[in-house]
């Protein structure tokens, strides 16, 4: 088994913290090292770095390079834009089939969550490649609900068809937008659904057919791109492909559309990181309920997310003191060059904030 990172995203419900340059899967939000370097660090006892690939932008080649400084330089795939995953998935798969061969598995993993049973989760990629290796399907994980959560997609699984020790696969139902959280409420009971977590696993030549059938002008462009690999113009022709390639996700683009598909339950402590409200559930609270890193001292003050850049630092040199009064339910974020404060309920609209910046 081979796994590609996704590592191109540039992690704007961050901001401030989170920049072009320094997008959220460099950033060291959880623990001493990069989710980008924990991402690698939790997959290298399956496999050696000359068979992890990351995918990424052109400006986050030498960040990348300077993350993972084990990892060859040809396992750094260069998008020359964002397009979602689709794309980024389909790049990739062209790669793996040029140098290792079409029939090899492939896992696709997000460079930004945190998963706490890693173990749990190397043994569950494991048993998701006996499945892969013999079946011609698409594998995706689901992590079990744990709270009403809106800001999830949802898999709604049926039947186990696939079982083996402790893990089972099901086939999939229907793939479910975020819901309302009246909604969620009735997932959470149910006890039907999963929280999409966006790490897959199937074989190269399995994912690139499915491609091919159900999104065709995509497929075509990769074709493009599969014969200039190894050439001089192959730079041009990816930077042609993907300026026609469509903005579409593997989710809507293949993995709602077809039946062969398959979801694997992981119970593995995973959390996606998606903005600072997750902080809440990485770090413990302090008696107030605070999430603090770096120095902070308040009256009154409950339930907050408190975050100084400072406290990313092995040394804590320049660390502001933040100060609050009579305040709950806030994330306060404090950077070199910008101070974030919002209601925790609208940390979703920080992403809204920076397209306003870069418009302005």
């Amino acid at each position: 088994m081979y796994t590609v990172i996704m590592a191109g995203g540039q992690g704007t419900r961050f901001w401030p913290l989170s920049t072009e340059n320094k997008p959220k899967q460099l950033l060291s939000l959880v623990g001493n090292t990069s989710l980008l370097q924990q991402t690698v660090a939790r997959i290298t006892p399956l496999m050696p770095p000359e068979d992890i690939y990351v995918v990424t932008g052109e400006s986050l080649v030498s960040a990348t390079k300077h993350h993972l400084p084990d990892l060859p330089i040809k396992n750094i795939i260069v998008e020359p834009m964002g397009r979602n995953t689709l794309p980024c998935i389909g790049l990739a798969a062209l790669y793996l089939k040029k140098q290792r061969g079409e029939d090899v598995v492939m896992a696709v993993l997000p460079a930004d969550s945190v998963i706490q049973d890693q173990k749990r989760f190397r043994k569950l990629l494991q048993y998701a490649e006996n499945i892969a290796a013999n079946d011609d399907v698409l594998i995706t994980f689901g992590v079990p609900p744990t709270r009403i959560e809106t800001g999830y997609g949802y898999i709604h699984f049926g039947t186990a068809v696939h079982a083996a020790e402790a893990f089972q696969a099901f086939q999939v139902r229907q793939f479910v937008e975020k819901p309302d959280r009246e909604t969620a409420g009735k997932y959470l009971e149910s006890q039907e659904y999963l929280w999409n977590s966006g790490m897959f696993v199937w074989r190269v030549e399995v994912i690139l057919n499915a491609i091919k059938i159900y999104q065709a002008s995509i497929y075509q462009q990769l074709m493009e791109i599969d014969a200039a690999i190894g050439t001089t113009s192959e730079a041009e022709v990816i930077s042609h492909a993907y300026s026609q390639m469509e903005n579409i996700s593997v989710d809507y683009g293949v993995m709602e559309k077809t039946k062969e598909v398959l979801v694997i339950p992981a119970d593995i402590g995973w959390n996606d990181v998606g903005g600072w409200g997750a902080m809440h559930e990485l770090f413990e609270r302090d008696a107030s309920g605070n999430t603090v890193r770096g120095k902070h001292l308040g009256i009154d003050t409950q339930d907050c997310v408190i975050f100084n850049q400072a406290a990313l630092n092995s040394d804590s040199v320049g660390d502001k003191l933040i100060a609050t009064i009579g305040v709950s339910d806030l994330v306060i974020v404090e950077s070199e060059r910008a101070v974030l404060v919002c209601p925790i309920d609208r940390v979703q609209e920080v992403k809204d904030l920076v397209e306003k910046l870069e418009n302005s």
